[in-house]
């Protein structure tokens, strides 16, 4: 029952031999091949190795199953020395069952990852699934199975709403939760999605840290998908990390060094047909069926599936993420094509002197219009944008409206404002002019609302009247004030006196 050593070499000694010296006449012949009896001698003379540990108890599961017995044989592939890795199904009664499942089933074998790989995902994912529970139950080779020590922990019933603000990362979100009250600093929760990991942006601006190929690509996806769109957000788990590396951190390691994450996963309304969005199983808690953000970026081959160790926290959703990983591997798409992402290169004019920043405003003008992506936001007056057709990036303030600077009184409320009204947002600007500085002034729509009339109509903003004759909408921007003066909202409580830096500012310009 147990593994033997090779069979040693046993050459029988010629007849008419004595004390070692041989005939003269045989001693041109080959010794005489073993007989039966003399190989069955040296065989049992051996010393057998003992069996592993429930080897017998495998072996004897396996014979009374398939032993002489009809089966049906799916060869997978082969390996490096070309012997058959396949699966073998025997009958029991009317199904067909699978004999490497029920050997990891009941505690008498181990996952293979290599192996395994050959698969298809859904009896990858069993054979997975069925060991975590035998290590769980603690069945034959897995007694006194105890589980390693990990980084992560659970996060039970943590479940809530809000409206996507930013997108970070093609896998990292900030939402505004609805329950939590508005323009506080504990409204914006950021969720990490689960289980997946997109390519990283890297910095620009550095040449050793470049961005992976994809990293824009799949932040663009979840911005034009997710960006002031009201999702479902599930929290699962929370993961400390090195902040030196951002690999995972060592349970012994100085919480001084580290940081926590928080993981879920994000459900998003059902997409319309037009968006070709690829998503199996979305689960849906109403009549209106969800869609899992972390599997609709693995489907379009934007993020990679996140490689978890045995007893590690993962998503609940895992294997419909599995399977999404696996129909992207195969189509080709997105990071495993073999295709470059078309390059894009984007001229900071933030980065540069005034001196340039001016040069480029005879472009900025030749269009009245230009379509622009509000990357940052400054203040409540003053942005960072992105304008593709230009490719390049400028700091842009409103004509004539001026917020709260800095720890003054409601510059947090006018920032929460323009963040979820605009950061990330598609919209449309027109360029006056440029300061001292190297800042575009001018007007700003978003979905044809002006902004500048927004914030003054909530008593964020005050309004100048240098310059008001060329302001597009300038009446807008009056009526807003003038609404907010007579219900003597924030601001316009201020007297003259109090708010004069602001104007000053303005008269920079």
């Amino acid at each position: 029952m147990g593994r033997r050593p090779p069979n040693p070499t046993v050459v029988a000694e010629p007849e008419g031999t004595t004390n070692g010296t041989t005939n003269g006449d045989d001693s041109g012949e080959a010794p005489a091949p073993l007989t039966t009896a003399q190989r069955l001698a040296a065989s049992t003379a051996s010393t057998e190795v003992p069996p592993d540990r429930f080897g017998r108890e495998a072996k004897h599961f396996t014979e009374t199953r398939v032993l002489n017995r009809d089966v049906r044989i799916v060869v997978e592939g082969t390996d490096s020395f070309s012997n058959i890795i396949g699966s073998v199904y025997y009958p029991d009664g009317d199904t067909a069952k699978d004999l490497s499942l029920e050997l990891v089933e009941n505690g008498l074998a181990k996952y293979v990852e290599w192996s395994a790989n050959m698969l298809d995902v859904e009896v990858k994912i069993k054979l997975k699934n069925a060991e975590l529970q035998a290590k769980k139950e603690q069945l034959r080779i897995w007694t006194g199975f105890k589980p390693p020590v990990t980084n992560s922990k659970p996060i039970h019933d943590q479940k809530f709403t809000g409206k996507v603000v930013e997108v970070v990362s093609g896998d990292c979100i900030i939402v505004a939760d609805d329950a939590a009250p508005y323009g506080s600093p504990s409204a914006e929760r950021r969720v990490n999605l689960s289980s997946i990991r997109a390519p990283k942006l890297g910095n620009p601006r550095r040449e050793d840290n470049k961005p992976d190929k994809f990293a824009r690509e799949s932040k663009e996806f979840l911005r034009t998908r997710l960006i002031g769109k009201q999702v479902t957000v599930e929290m699962e788990y929370s993961r400390r990390i090195s902040t030196m590396d951002g690999q995972n951190a060592v349970p012994v390691m100085n919480s001084a060094d580290t940081r926590v994450l928080d993981y879920g996963s994000v459900f998003l309304g059902s997409p319309s047909p037009a968006d070709g969005d690829d998503t199996s199983s979305a689960p849906s808690t109403g009549t209106q069926p969800k869609i899992n953000v972390a599997e609709l970026l693995l489907s379009r081959g934007f993020a990679e599936i996140s490689k978890h160790r045995d007893y590690e926290e993962r998503s609940h959703y895992f294997d419909a993420l599995l399977a999404a990983h696996s129909r992207a591997e195969k189509a080709k798409k997105g990071i495993h094509s073999d295709k470059l992402p078309p390059v894009m290169h984007i001229t900071d004019l933030t980065m540069v002197n005034s001196k340039k920043a001016k040069d480029f405003l005879p472009f900025l003008q030749r269009n009245r219009r230009h379509t622009a992506v509000v990357e940052y936001v400054f203040s409540g007056h003053r942005f960072k944008l992105t304008i593709p057709k230009e490719t390049c990036s400028i700091a842009f303030s409103l004509s004539g409206v001026r917020c709260p600077g800095k720890d003054e009184p409601y510059s947090s409320e006018a920032i929460a404002l323009m963040r979820r009204m605009i950061l990330q947002r598609d919209v449309e600007i027109e360029v006056e002019t440029v300061d001292r500085t190297g800042t575009f002034i001018g007007s700003l729509w978003e979905s044809k609302t002006n902004v500048g009339s927004v914030l003054l109509e909530s008593g964020l903003a005050k309004l100048s009247s240098f310059g008001l004759d060329r302001i597009p909408d300038a009446h807008v921007l009056t009526r807003a004030e003038k609404l907010a003066k007579q219900q003597k909202l924030k601001v316009t409580c201020y007297t003259a006196t109090s708010f004069r830096k602001y104007i000053i500012v303005f008269f920079c310009y």
